[in-house]
């Protein structure tokens, strides 16, 4: 999704709370550095530091520290386990789960809960693309590509190993963006 898409997105009124919790939870990862949804059930409150989040990418091994702005704070107030429990969602139904359990709760989740949801969503949006959860995190990437980030940089917020996989992340710049970047530099 491009800013234009991710505003309407943002725009978007829900008519339940399954839509809303699909909505919320894109756009979560996308404010949250593209977090993959099996690491954003696995948020524990330890790893709250204030205004930040630091966690260990459950892909990769390599840390990722993101600030948690406003809209990030509002969906994870919303969405808050009972103080009892070690993780900063109410997702997991244990607070001891095997990576079966993890596996498997991540996999319904999304399924039923989330992606289902957010075709809804891009129907009444009028949106014509096969949108996803995890499309949060390729649109976070191109958003920056878009916005003259450096794929470094971008590897580096999506917490990858090697350029490689960020550049399977990002889209090409359309043509007219391309034109005013090389009119900024022909200046």
């Amino acid at each position: 999704m491009n800013e234009e898409e991710i505003e309407k997105l943002k725009k978007y009124e829900p008519k339940d709370e399954k839509l809303s919790f699909a909505k919320d939870m894109f756009l979560f990862s996308y404010y949250a550095r593209g977090i993959n949804f099996l690491d954003l059930i696995k948020l524990e409150k330890k790893f709250l530091n204030i205004d930040r989040i630091d966690y260990i990418r459950s892909k990769t091994g390599v840390p990722v520290s993101f600030k948690i702005n406003d809209y990030a704070r509002n969906i994870m107030e919303k969405y808050k386990s009972e103080d009892s429990s070690k993780f900063i969602f109410n997702i997991m139904n244990t607070e001891k789960p095997t990576q079966i359990y993890l596996k498997n709760r991540s996999k319904k989740v999304l399924t039923y809960y989330v992606n289902m949801q957010l075709k809804e969503i891009m129907k009444e949006l009028q949106i014509k693309k096969n949108i996803s959860y995890y499309c949060a995190r390729h649109s976070f990437a191109t958003v920056l590509k878009f916005n003259n980030i450096s794929i470094e940089t971008i590897r580096e917020a999506l917490g990858q190993k090697d350029i490689k996989s960020t550049m399977s992340y990002l889209n090409s710049l359309p043509d007219n963006k391309l034109d005013k970047i090389i009119d900024e530099v022909l200046k």
